[in-house]
């Protein structure tokens, strides 16, 4: 059954299960808070992230960020342009306000690949703030943006939500960087650079439970999505215990990844 597997590795590849993941987590948030369900800007955001995360892995390897020799990145390559061709017509349909905002987090994701001229650096090289930019921009996506799109109000509930978010998204990116440990420069100060991998590991089980202490902080608690909630906790705190540098190939990408689409399916059937 080569072909299955080959379209699998292709569906993490291509950045296609992170991008579901960005897309579950947008719709915890519209779950949660009652928020209608805005079909064009989550496809966008889906579209979108496949395109931004596909550049980031690939571009910094490629001729002038563009150029590419591989075939398989090539195929890779002219699925992100058709994405990015889907996500310029849905966000079409998108109001002014979100585009503002959109266009902000979209400069951002240049900026983390793309050098600044003057001092030769892009983000993703900027000691130990790595994590931080993607945990924000993470947030503001899921959580900021639906609210913002239908114009609700930033209720104090929903900023504690989006802190909650940035926590979640940093403690799920400990295994990622543990696995990254030997190959990421020293200069990086990653967590586990920074920390060691058992400490690092103790942080982001940490983070994971200041996330659902704050849930307490909270105007209203829906009792099964608050169950919800610490489930997902137990299970990242399992992830991160269990996470090490010399993991299965499809640890991190794929089962650490994928958490934000249970707890989304979890919520669907509370």
């Amino acid at each position: 059954m080569q072909w299955i597997k080959t379209i699998f590795n292709f569906y993490i590849d291509a950045s296609i299960h992170v991008a579901l993941a960005v897309y579950a987590l947008i719709q915890v948030t519209c779950i949660n808070y009652n928020i209608p369900f805005e079909e064009n800007l989550s496809i966008a955001i889906l579209l979108g992230v496949i395109v931004s995360y596909n550049f980031l892995k690939y571009a910094e390897g490629a001729e002038k960020y563009l150029i590419v020799k591989r075939k398989y990145t090539k195929i890779i390559q002219f699925f992100s342009f058709a994405c990015a061709g889907g996500a310029v017509y849905f966000m079409m349909k998108l109001p002014l306000r979100t585009w503002v905002l959109l266009g902000i987090l979209t400069f951002i994701s240049a900026l983390y690949m793309i050098p600044i001229s003057k001092i030769g650096k892009n983000i993703r090289s900027l000691t130990g703030i790595k994590v931080f930019i993607v945990a924000s921009v993470w947030a503001l996506i899921t959580v900021v943006l639906p609210v913002l799109d239908k114009r609700l109000e930033m209720t104090a509930d929903l900023v504690v939500e989006t802190v909650q978010r940035f926590l979640f998204v940093v403690a799920v990116m400990v295994p990622f960087e543990i696995r990254d440990l030997s190959r990421d420069a020293q200069n990086l100060k990653t967590i586990p650079q920074l920390l060691g991998v058992r400490k690092a590991k103790m942080f982001g089980i940490l983070l994971m439970l200041l996330l659902y202490l704050f849930d307490f902080l909270k105007d209203e608690i829906n009792i099964g999505e608050h169950l919800v909630l610490a489930f997902i906790t137990i299970l990242v705190i399992v992830f991160v215990g269990l996470a090490k540098e010399n993991q299965g190939k499809y640890y991190s990408a794929f089962w650490v990844e994928g958490i934000p689409i249970v707890w989304w399916l979890l919520l669907l059937f509370f």
